[in-house]
């Protein structure tokens, strides 16, 4: 459990202050441990941010904290890049998109926009509300349909 509480802090620590700006010290205390338990778990600050931010994201704030460590942190920002684009490039191709590399590009640029709305307390969309939510899924849908015959 501790470690769980390690990465909840850590995806809090990136969202208020960047990759650059969190330090293992703020992220044990922001968890309520010792900061020894930090280096018991992760090698280091890359390894700890890494895994706060692995896809497949379990809650919005890890989300958040993955685009606030690439804004500040340009290793997190290729690993971002990579992962969405990988991640919806095999989904669209699965689906028999028409351009699964552009849907892919473009999904990735509402979920990216999303949340970076998101960090910057646009309350609208924390959470995202029914009518951003069935729009957002009208727009890829319309995107990802396959080859009209």
């Amino acid at each position: 459990m501790n470690k769980d509480r390690l990465l909840s802090a850590a995806r809090q620590e990136l969202c208020r202050h960047g990759f650059e700006g969190t330090t293992l010290r703020g992220v044990a205390h922001r968890a309520g441990v010792d900061a020894r338990l930090v280096s018991y778990y992760f090698a280091g600050k890359e390894q700890l941010c890494s895994e706060a931010v692995r896809l497949p994201w379990d809650s919005p704030a890890a989300g958040r904290a993955a685009l606030a460590a690439a804004l500040t942190h340009r290793p997190s920002a290729v690993r971002l890049s990579g992962a969405l684009g990988d991640t919806l490039g095999v989904m669209y191709r699965g689906a028999g998109a028409r351009d699964p590399d552009l849907v892919a590009a473009a999904t990735a640029s509402v979920l990216l926009g999303l949340t970076l709305l998101s960090c910057a307390g646009v309350p609208a969309l924390d959470p995202p509300g029914p009518g951003t939510t069935a729009a957002v899924s009208r727009y890829l849908g319309s995107l990802s349909e396959g080859p009209s015959s």
